[in-house]
């Protein structure tokens, strides 16, 4: 845990599927008609995170996506409310997805740089090769 508000802020990303309108199988029952229609076929939700290391004050936005446009955008607007509730955030981790692996990441990191300080580091686990993945895996939105 960090000294002071904002030193660290995480950052990520969790896929949950939709829910069909009306409902699925737990709420109709297995069988009913139409459950196998590629018409009610919805898809999933993305679910952006960023969550404060000191205070755990978190902020998402749920979309349709987990591309590098719509992780850069979350993040300009995610690094704008932690300015307006008084959170100058310095430092951002997340874990090496590709949204954020890309140079429109990137450019949003120097973009927030250039107006609020913010540093941008990517997850590495110090551990050596002996470690369990799970372990390296895990984040702070996770648990």
């Amino acid at each position: 845990m960090r000294d002071l508000p904002g030193e660290l802020i995480h950052v990520d990303v969790k896929k949950l599927a939709a829910i069909p309108l009306g409902g699925g199988w737990r709420s109709r029952g297995r069988g009913y008609p139409g459950e196998d229609a590629t018409s009610r076929r919805v898809g999933y939700r993305y679910i952006h995170s960023a969550v404060d290391d000191r205070t755990r004050i978190a902020y998402s936005e749920i979309h349709q996506d987990e591309r590098a446009v719509t992780a850069a955008g979350f993040w300009a607007r995610a690094a704008a409310w932690y300015q307006s509730i008084g959170i100058t955030p310095q430092r951002v981790i997340t874990d090496n997805g590709s949204c954020y692996r890309s140079g429109l990441w990137h450019r949003a990191w120097a973009a927030a740089y250039e107006t609020r300080g913010v540093f941008g580091l990517a997850t590495r686990h110090p551990c050596n090769e002996a470690c369990p993945l799970w372990v390296k895996a895990r984040g702070l939105r996770q648990r």
